[in-house]
């Protein structure tokens, strides 16, 4: 999978879940995404006017795999950080709000590692 031009470190990926239209969009119930370097990823998703928005949420999710996530979704290096162990993830997509380049901004609800420096 690639985004904005640089390829994400997800591994093989497998998707399932249920679409239906609602007005001028698509919802996405009862996603489930397996993801060779994260593990499995279940949520909803909504696509509306060129735009994601939902939510994901995943447990036990081995913590470099998603640094190196974060470090190609950023485009940026985080020197001397280097998280272990496992992580339980719950995020929300939203439209980026005039942010150039970029159509998702994604938030972390809930970790259970240090948080990154800042970028």
């Amino acid at each position: 999978m690639i985004y904005e031009g640089r390829p994400l470190p997800l591994g093989t990926l497998g998707f399932r879940g249920s679409v239906r239209p609602i007005d001028n969009s698509y919802r996405v119930e009862d996603v489930d995404i397996q993801s060779g370097s994260l593990g499995p990823l279940t949520g909803e998703l909504v696509f509306h006017g060129g735009s994601l928005s939902g939510r994901l949420d995943g447990a036990n999710l081995p913590a470099d795999n998603l640094v190196a996530l974060a470090r190609a979704l950023g485009g940026r290096e985080w020197d001397g950080w280097s998280p272990a162990g496992a992580v339980d993830l719950a995020a929300r997509l939203e439209p980026a709000a005039a942010a150039p380049g970029s159509g998702l901004r994604p938030r972390s609800d809930k970790s259970g590692s240090p948080r990154p420096p800042a970028m």
